[in-house]
């Protein structure tokens, strides 16, 4: 039986990589359908210029669905 949800999340990508393998691990069965990010900060906020760094706060949005069985 599929479950759908979407989130939003505010963090570093390296958050997000974590996050992913989060889902990759879990024993139900996550699909993600669509994933969507923007810097949070522009780069003149944070003082950086043409700079993506692991620090840079991101938002991302992630549709999924999660299986299981009745």
């Amino acid at each position: 039986i599929p479950f759908s949800a979407t989130l939003s999340v505010i963090g570093t990508y390296d958050t997000y990589k974590n996050l992913l393998k989060t889902f990759e691990n879990n024993l139900r069965i996550i699909d993600i359908q669509t994933t969507a990010f923007a810097a949070s900060q522009s780069s003149e906020e944070t003082g950086k210029t043409n700079e993506a760094t692991a620090s840079t706060i991101w938002t991302f949005a992630i549709n999924l669905n999660m299986y299981y069985q009745k």
